[in-house]
């Protein structure tokens, strides 16, 4: 018998104390009031439903909680409630406010010392997936036409290159309570290529002159004309955000951009031993600067939210390009410039996002970016004068958009 009450006064006690120690009666009720509410309607075997707020319980801890209360159920029946009484009564005159280690994915803080299990958002999230991505086409002008003058018969227009979808890779990670601190700080790159195009090969029966500053080119003999077109770009950024409400993230960071076109190539091949002459125009884009932005929820139900995010920065843009024309019968001729101008870089992206458990989800996103003052490749072909050897550089706008698909893994 004595022993029968031994048993039943440490399931009570330690019953007791779980409770103390999981929010039920903990001291700091200012800061862990809705959890120790939401933790109790689970004990209780309610069902807790709170839209547009992330879920604080996955299943695998519902299913916890609810073994849990069974237990005090179990422990606490009504033919022990007498010989249970006294010891209530000494586990609460003993009752102090309490902590423990955070344990998994639910502490309180990462890596701090909360009541457990103080869920929150995990403390490292890690997404990966491939990003599609359309280009406009580039702008309106003429690339090679019929005689040297300008306004002859056009034979390509850069518009009439327009580049297939690129595709590549996005990583990104975050980190939340950075040194122990309410600052998230993300780490993100990506890479996208295969913007590329081509037109021809045709013959035209009078040749073809490109125009640069002063035009270049066979204006006499038939040829056989083909062009190709080839751009990438990639992004690498670092940005940190406090959270200022249940939803929505003023961030600030810092971003590199490198846009690079190698670029516009144009070849005429007047005939076997007669000649062959290659142009190849490049551009390239090194953009370093701040940007600022907002990042939220916008809906939340479930296993099922959506996000957005808006980022905007003015950077410091070094462009330049650079012109090579070579022939197997005449000479070589090229140009090249650089320059510093400022440049503007602007990013929106909506978010569907499937939890498929606690650590691992589903993500779709579609981007818009826009880059202002960058150079392409086509827009250098009429400030470029090869035969003389200079040049200057003409900058320009340009827009992305697209789908990223990926996975987020969160511990």
């Amino acid at each position: 018998m004595r022993c029968s009450q031994a048993v039943v006064r440490f399931v009570a006690v330690v019953s007791i104390g779980t409770s103390a120690l999981c929010g039920v009666r903990i001291a700091r009720a200012g800061e862990f009031t809705e959890v120790a509410d939401e933790s109790a309607a689970i004990v209780a075997g309610e069902t807790v439903d709170r839209p547009g707020v992330e879920p604080l319980y996955d299943d695998a801890l519902t299913a916890e909680l609810t073994e849990y209360r069974q237990s005090v159920v179990a422990a606490t029946q009504p033919s022990r409630a007498s010989g249970l009484s006294s010891i209530a009564a000494e586990a609460a005159a003993a009752e102090q406010p309490a902590t423990v280690p955070s344990s998994g994915s639910y502490s309180g803080r990462c890596g701090g010392s909360f009541c457990c299990p103080r869920p929150c958002a995990p403390c490292w999230t890690v997404r990966v997936g491939t990003l599609f991505l359309d280009r406009s086409r580039p702008s309106n002008s003429n690339i090679l036409t019929s005689t040297f003058a300008p306004g002859s018969t056009p034979i390509l227009n850069a518009n009439q290159l327009q580049p297939n979808t690129g595709w590549g890779y996005d990583v990104s990670a975050l980190r939340r309570n950075v040194l122990g601190s309410d600052y998230t700080l993300e780490a993100r790159y990506f890479g996208v290529y295969g913007f590329n195009s081509s037109f021809g090969p045709f013959t035209s029966p009078t040749g073809s002159a490109i125009q640069y500053v002063v035009p270049l080119g066979n204006v006499v003999f038939p040829e056989v004309v083909s062009a190709s077109y080839a751009s990438q770009l990639q992004s690498a950024e670092l940005n940190t955000w406090r959270p200022r409400s249940g939803w929505l993230f003023p961030l600030v960071g810092f971003r590199y951009v490198d846009l690079t076109e190698r670029g516009l190539s144009t070849i005429h091949n007047v005939g076997p031993g007669l000649n062959l002459a290659t142009n190849r125009v490049n551009a390239f884009n090194r953009l370093f600067g701040a940007q600022v932005g907002l990042d939220g929820y916008l809906y939340q139900r479930r296993r099922l939210s959506f996000s957005g995010v808006g980022k905007a920065g003015v950077y410091g843009n070094t462009a330049s390009n650079s012109v090579l024309l070579t022939q197997t019968a005449g000479p070589t001729f090229g140009s090249s410039a650089s320059q510093g101008n400022a440049a503007f870089v602007g990013e929106v992206g909506l978010t569907g996002q499937y939890r498929l458990s606690n650590a691992w989800s589903l993500r779709a996103t579609y981007e818009l970016l826009w880059l202002d003052g960058v150079a392409l490749a086509t827009d250098q072909v009429r400030v470029s004068n090869p035969g003389f050897g200079t040049a200057t550089v003409a900058t320009n706008t340009v827009f992305y958009h697209g789908a990223f698909l990926g996975v987020e893994y969160r511990k």
